[in-house]
């Protein structure tokens, strides 16, 4: 994936979209193996959410945190 922004998925070519899921299916293996992985360590992420439900801004906010980061969440009217 080119550049830090992902803004829709139109913007994932097809490779990007397997590499996705290729690289989740190793981190989903490593955390059923209790293996730390913690890229965000010391990082915080800031979420502006519109009209987003606790079904979307609750996972969100729990996978930085399993990342190692720190989640701000922030209601964008």
């Amino acid at each position: 994936m080119a550049g830090n922004q992902l803004l829709a998925l139109g913007d994932l070519s097809a490779e990007d979209i397997v590499q996705i899921l290729e690289r989740s299916g190793e981190l989903k293996a490593m955390h059923r193996a209790g293996q730390s992985y913690t890229p965000l360590l010391g990082a915080t992420i800031g979420y502006g959410f519109v009209d987003v439900d606790a079904t979307t801004r609750v996972p969100c906010l729990a996978a930085v945190g399993q990342l190692g980061g720190a989640a701000l969440s922030v209601d964008v009217d």
